[in-house]
């Protein structure tokens, strides 16, 4: 590949990390437009690298879009929370369960206890928080050292933290989200694994009601049940 094409490629690599990150902190909301030739003219470049990293999004499912046409940022839909969650119930119990068979239980209790200190300090800034949030239970997975798990767990986390700023936030108090953290930690300190267990399993079911309620509500301000 020429340094042109590197050129070309570098930029197109940073017009997709800002667009993704603008997608996963709603500066982009799910439905909302988004016009290659308007990114082009504020990026100062041509629209080619544009439309190269609007393909890979489109690949990776996080906007609807064809050639020559206007992309959306792909909707949220309480089916894409159930299939999340359904995916987060198997894992992170699995990956808690795993370090206590490593004798690691407590090792992973300090890591935590950092994310959750960080958690504390932005508790007023609802995108901060709610991607420490994502480290937190992100430290977990990445604790078993495991690449291909952490390969899929990637995409699950990017989607839990777009639907978690979209409709966490605004349903459940931080001060509950931290102590429902420290809890957990608690228990992964006592070396308690039906503890820790059953308190992360409390804790994902009270985000799942939360993500009910939201999108619950959303339904019926647009009159669609």
């Amino acid at each position: 590949m020429g340094e042109l094409e590197n050129q070309k490629q570098v930029i197109s690599n940073q017009i997709y990390d800002e667009l993704k990150a603008g997608i996963l902190e709603l500066r982009f909301p799910p439905g909302s437009s988004l016009s290659d030739r308007m990114i082009s003219q504020q990026a100062g470049v041509s629209r080619t690298p544009v439309r190269e990293a609007l393909k890979r999004l489109a690949q990776e499912g996080w906007i609807v879009w064809q050639e020559r046409k206007r992309a959306m940022v792909k909707p949220l839909v309480m089916e894409d929370v159930r299939e999340i969650f359904f995916l987060r119930e198997m894992i992170e119990p699995s990956a808690v369960a795993a370090v206590f068979e490593m004798g690691e239980s407590r090792h992973l209790a300090g890591r935590l206890s950092l994310v959750s200190d960080s958690m504390k300090q932005s508790m007023d800034q609802p995108v901060v928080f709610m991607k420490e949030d994502m480290v937190f239970h992100s430290t977990i997975i990445r604790f078993l050292g495991n690449k291909r798990l952490e390969e899929i767990w990637n995409k699950i986390a990017d989607e839990s933290t777009r639907i978690a700023l979209y409709a966490l936030y605004e349903k459940r108090k931080p001060q509950d989200v931290v102590q429902e953290h420290e809890e957990f930690v608690e228990a992964l300190w006592s070396r308690d694994l039906p503890l820790s267990l059953e308190r992360l399993r409390r804790h994902h079911k009270g985000i799942f009601y939360a993500y009910e309620e939201k999108f619950r509500m959303d339904s019926e301000r647009c009159g669609t049940v």
